[in-house]
């Protein structure tokens, strides 16, 4: 039986890691507990590599500053506080 939306896996975890499950989350919950588990990690995973890429593309469009630009706007934002 398939769900709309969802599909059913088999993962399998380590004893120690099932028995924690268990006790802690009702069977009505634990799918939800997963879910939520893995897409949490998918995104921590994947966000990295998003931003990389989007400081590239920045950094390709962006206008050039004259050498030691930067250096000295954190001087100058440091010496108002």
């Amino acid at each position: 039986m398939k769900k709309l939306g969802f599909e059913r896996i088999n993962i399998i975890f380590p004893q120690d890691v099932a028995r924690k499950l268990r006790q802690a989350v009702p069977s009505g919950e634990r799918s939800r507990v997963v879910v939520e588990a893995t897409r949490k990690a998918l995104e921590e995973k994947i966000k990295p590599e998003f931003n990389y890429e989007q400081l590239l593309n920045i950094r390709r469009i962006s206008r050039k500053f004259p050498k030691g630009t930067v250096v000295r706007w954190v001087h100058e934002d440091r010496a108002t506080h």
